[in-house]
């Protein structure tokens, strides 16, 4: 079974305050991005994944000419109220096509936005994509091109997932490189 190493942070602490997440070579952090320019800190309020703005920090990010993500800090740029989210993570954003990624849809069965939809998705015949669920479970994956057809049930069939965030990943040329990450939310 395919996971991604969970990055979550229970908080236990008077708020507000600043929210900073560090890493380690045991973090496997490269699971999630091969770019430090892409990382992001995200709070969940209970429902869904909440961008917080963040800078990340430069110290042991820097390995000779190259960036490495073996050792570092992500910090917010300002106090978070800790009453709004449950848990924290590191997550990251990678925009690097003209492609428009629907963050939210309501598979209700009403006909209207019942589908997961990526503007432009016909135009990449080898894409691949993987969604999964907050454990690191893979919920739905395609392996050659997306019809625009995935209706928030679990692997393609007919069980319906929960209502709240998934991660998402898409490798738009089928050669293994994430091109976009980020999170879709089902509500039912």
């Amino acid at each position: 079974m395919e996971k991604i190493a969970p990055f979550y942070w229970q908080v236990n602490a008077q708020s507000p305050m600043v929210i900073s997440l560090t890493w380690h070579a045991e973090s496997s952090i490269t699971q999630l991005t091969n770019t430090v320019d892409a990382l992001v800190i995200l709070g969940f309020n209970g429902k869904r994944w909440e961008e917080i703005p963040a800078t990340v920090r430069a110290q042991d990010l820097l390995s000779s000419s190259a960036r490495s993500l073996t050792i570092g800090s992500i910090t917010s740029d300002a106090s978070v109220d800790l009453n709004t989210f449950e848990s924290f993570s590191i997550g990251s954003k990678i925009y690097r096509s003209g492609i428009k990624i629907s963050d939210a849809f309501p598979p209700n069965g009403d006909g209207k936005n019942d589908v997961w939809y990526i503007q432009y998705a016909e135009q990449y015949p080898a894409m691949k994509i993987k969604i999964f669920n907050r454990w690191g479970e893979p919920v739905f994956t395609t392996n050659s091109g997306y019809q625009n057809n995935w209706n928030g049930t679990y692997k393609n069939n007919s069980k319906k997932l929960p209502s709240t965030s998934y991660l998402y990943q898409i490798d738009l040329e089928g050669n293994g490189n994430i091109d976009h990450q980020g999170w879709v939310f089902i509500q039912h």
